[in-house]
This record gives structure tokens, sequence and C-alpha cells, in this order.
């Protein structure tokens, strides 16, 4: 290995943070580490369901050998491929060490895909995992080079921190743009949240309801003014975050009250399935949906629930009060009459509705308005 003096690898450094917010300065930045590694070729991809060309960012790029590496090789069995699954996070390795030299060159993936882009030895590491994809740094040397050695290893080891946060900067900023997109023509506020419940992203109408205090995003994570129902509301969030052998969670409904004489919120969350399946660097996330409730000021509210329900008058109008952020003892003293009353109102609503409490009956209710 070559003397590599403290001014190149912080240029190199430098470099990586750049392309961390800039996705155009990737090719350029990994020019850069393979020079500075004296390499032939270098390369960050990702490893995982749905790939494509993006997701191969390397040196000297031939967009023949980044679609052949998506659509003949990535997802067949090779010596490199298997030792990538299943190296921890973070170990430096080199691919003679791990596979041994004669078992890769003796690999169709070798002969047919490294040996012509002169790969011949390397050193590689893995960045990143979240759900089922990985990514790796990989930089190669040719057939008249030098095999890597372990200061080369080092030099890897030690800008490894800063290349690991560059790559997660970088994935999480198109995560959050791929997001920000698909739902910033909504006419309603959603916010995307992973299971401890850190903002992934949000459209310019959750800005507008964050601002009006009922919800916050204090130090990045959604909660409520209270306690009780901001761990109600994480527990939906964990509910439709977390997946059981693929499977996401449902999620569920929270209503939320308004302060100083403002509407109830109607929260709906809800697993975001699409995103392990892109590819993005995140674990399961869900999606909570915000709609402010206004029915109390909306005549045809009850009327429209005696059609849709065949409620009673009385039943319709605990209904309405319930939809719009009362209590039960609230909505029995609106309509004039008693608790238990209004309790015999809420079980004759449950069976025409067919629903198995009173949360879930405010959920259909709000759902059927909205």
């Amino acid at each position: 290995m070559a003397r590599v003096d403290i001014d190149t690898v912080a240029n190199a450094v430098a470099g990586l943070y750049e392309a961390a917010y800039d996705p155009s300065a990737w090719p350029a930045t990994i020019e850069a580490l393979c020079g500075l590694f004296g390499g032939s070729k270098a390369c960050l991809c990702r490893q995982g369901p749905n790939l494509q060309a993006s997701d191969v960012i390397s040196t000297a790029a031939d967009p023949a050998y980044a679609i052949s590496f998506i659509d003949e090789y990535a997802y067949q069995p090779n010596p490199l491929m298997n030792v990538f699954e299943t190296v921890p996070v973070g170990l430096v390795y080199s691919d003679h060490a791990m596979v041994g030299r004669e078992t890769l060159r003796r690999s169709k993936f070798w002969t047919e895909w490294m040996a012509p882009q002169d790969m011949y030895g390397g050193l590689a590491v893995k960045l990143l995992r979240s759900g089922a994809s990985s990514w790796f740094f990989d930089v190669q040397r040719g057939r008249n080079q030098e095999s890597f050695d372990r200061r080369d290893a080092d030099l890897l080891e030690r800008i490894l921190p800063h290349l690991q946060r560059a790559a997660e900067i970088s994935w999480k900023s198109r995560t959050s743009k791929l997001l920000a997109s698909a739902f910033a023509q909504l006419p309603f506020a959603v916010i995307l949240v992973d299971g401890h419940q850190q903002i992934a992203g949000m459209n310019e109408a959750a800005d507008a309801v964050l601002a009006r205090g009922d919800l916050s995003a204090r130090n990045g994570r959604l909660g409520t003014r209270d306690l009780a129902t901001t761990r109600a509301l994480h527990q939906l969030v964990i509910a439709a975050s977390k997946s059981a052998d693929g499977v996401p969670g449902v999620g569920g409904e929270l209503l939320i009250a308004g302060a100083a004489g403002r509407s109830p919120l109607a929260l709906s969350v809800a697993p975001l399935r699409d995103v392990q399946a892109e590819g993005l660097p995140m674990g399961g996330l869900a999606a909570v949906f915000i709609r402010e409730l206004g029915h109390r000021d909306r005549p045809d509210f009850g009327p429209r629930l005696q059609a849709l329900f065949g409620l009673t008058r009385k039943e319709a109008e605990v209904a309405t009060a319930l939809v719009a952020g009362c209590s039960l003892k609230e909505a029995a003293a609106g309509s004039g009459i008693g608790i238990t009353t209004a309790r015999t109102h809420i079980a004759s609503m449950l069976r025409k509705t067919h629903t198995a409490g009173q949360v879930q009956l405010v959920a259909l209710l709000t759902r059927a308005m909205s």
C-alpha cells in the first residue's frame, strides 16, 4: 500500500458527506475512494428485493454490467453473496480470506462478471442492514496490482464510520423525498413514523396540524398533549410497524380531543407496506392519517347517520356528540338524557353497526362521514 496522507483521507471523508446530501455526487465520491485505495474498481451497492440500476453505484460504470448484475447474478447463489449475507455489519474483510482465491475464481460470477472488469481481489464491508435490504462497499484491485494488505484494511476501518453515516443519510433522504412526493398532494395530513414514533416524513397538511398544538413533534417523536394518549398512539404505531413473517400489523384508530374549543382530531394508524419492498433503509413504518372533525357544525351529519346505519334521532344525536370529541356524559347532557339512557343508545348502536365497543363505533362513524 502506498502511503496515504491525512489531507487525502480528509478530502475523501468530506466527499462522503457531500454525497450524503447530494446524490449526484456519489459517482465522483466512489471514484475518489477507489483512488484512495489504489483500486481498479469500487462500488456502493444495495442487496435485497426489487433492485434497480440506481442501487449500484460504481466506478467506470457500464450500464450493461449494472443491469446484468441485477438480472443475472444478484439473486443467484455465488461465493461472494453467500458471505455477504452472513457477515456482520461493520466487519472489513478480504474476499480471498473469506471465500478463498481459487473458490472465487472457479465461480461463474467471477469469470463472467468480475474478471472482465479487472476485479481480481477486494476488500468489502457491509455498511447497513434494514429488513431484507443490506448496503455494502467493495473495492477491488486488478490482475497486475498487488493484493490488499492489513494497512489497506486499517484505512477502510478508519473511514468506515463516515462511510456508514453518509450512506445512512443518503438513503434516508431518498426515502423521505419519495414518501413526501407520494403524500404531498393528499388533502389531509399524513405523518410517517417508525416503531419508536420517530417521524420519517410528513406532508404540508401535517405541518399545519402540528402547528395547532394537539399533536407534537418534540425531539422528532410524534406525541400528544397528555401522556396517556401518547401511550395509546405509541401502541397503535407499534402494532402497525411491526411484522410477523412478513405480514404487517393492523394499526387502529384514535380520537384526540382538541384544546381550547378546537375540533377533535381523528387518527387512523396503518402499516406502510411498500417501504421494505422498495429497499428503503428503514424498518417497518406506520402512516398516521389525521383528519380534523367538524361534524358538530354540519346539519346533515345526524340525518346521514340515521340513513346509513338505521339509527334513531336520539342515537344519532349521541353519536354526533361522541364523534365531535365529547365524553358519553357530555353527549348525554347535550341530548337531554341521563347517562343510563345514553349507555342504552350506545348498546343499540353497537348492534346496528356490528362494532365491538365505543372506540370502534366512533372510528367507524368518523370514517363513514369523512
